[in-house]
């Protein structure tokens, strides 16, 4: 009777022991925790314009013809490529909602190309090339939140950022050929290389959405992976353009739209990192 109580006895505490090793475990409060987050990416960015056609003017001066090309920005042939480093910083509201800000550099702009050729009434055959790239510096200012899903492994995020130019290069190249009814052509050639600050607004403003993921590595530290969107909701261009300065032709001021041949210039950008947080 004793051993076939005491063997009940083991069994009984055997069978709690492994019951409590294979039953779910609950999660770890994680309300109050604080999370470093250092990253580095790349960016591809683009404007967006209130005007879907743009127009390039163009002066023959041997005829004193004007030639008027219109084109189109398109959202992924004019995507622009940058790098952007990041230092955040996370708190935990609740176990699955955290608040995000921190501070990034992020390069953002346009890589324009077109290259067109028309005939106008009087017969003039015109060849068009019209390049623009510009790289605008920028320090970001991001706030969001993140919701964590699927055991705090994927997240997803949103808020607003600010946006303050540091610096910005501007690259413009403008080829025109001229050819004739009689055989006869002309050649217009133009660049500039140089600083856009004078012609870019130094405040940004906009939203941002984007997810993500999170593993963690090791006590206190996780590797994470960030895709983040951002839309601007200000106007980036300023009062005046290059393209009607001094600076980039002494006989080169026909009204031109006021940034760079574009009109009411919007950021948008999509920011691709990874990097690792420290949590304490």
């Amino acid at each position: 009777m004793k051993k076939s109580l005491l063997l009940f006895t083991i069994l009984f505490l055997g069978y709690k022991i492994v019951l409590a090793q294979t039953a779910p475990q609950k999660p770890a409060d994680k309300k109050g925790l604080k999370r470093l987050n250092v990253s580095v990416g790349t960016t591809f960015s683009n404007f967006i314009s209130s005007e879907d056609s743009h127009l390039i003017y163009a002066h023959d001066y041997s005829s004193g013809y004007y030639v008027i090309s219109d084109y189109d920005t398109d959202t992924f042939e004019d995507i622009k490529t940058g790098f952007a480093f990041s230092l955040g910083f996370e708190y935990f509201l609740k176990n699955n909602v955290s608040l995000n800000m921190g501070l990034s550099y992020e390069e953002r702009g346009i890589d324009l190309s077109v290259n067109k050729k028309e005939v106008n009434k009087r017969g003039v055959k015109s060849t068009i090339r019209h390049t623009l790239d510009v790289s605008n510096h920028y320090l970001i200012l991001p706030i969001s939140l993140r919701h964590y899903f699927k055991n705090n492994k994927f997240y997803l995020q949103g808020g607003i950022y600010t946006g303050w130019l540091l610096d910005s290069d501007v690259k413009i190249y403008d080829y025109h050929l001229f050819t004739y009814p009689n055989s006869d052509y002309s050649i217009y050639e133009s660049t500039f290389d140089g600083k856009g600050q004078d012609y870019t607004k130094d405040f940004d403003f906009g939203l941002l959405f984007g997810l993500g993921f999170s593993q963690k590595i090791s006590k206190n530290l996780f590797f994470n992976a960030d895709i983040m969107m951002s839309f601007g909701l200000l106007n980036i261009d300023d009062k005046v353009s290059i393209l009607n300065s001094n600076r980039f032709s002494e006989n080169f001021r026909f009204p031109f739209y006021k940034y760079h041949g574009l009109a009411n210039v919007k950021n948008i950008a999509c920011k691709v990192s990874v990097g690792v947080a420290y949590q304490f």
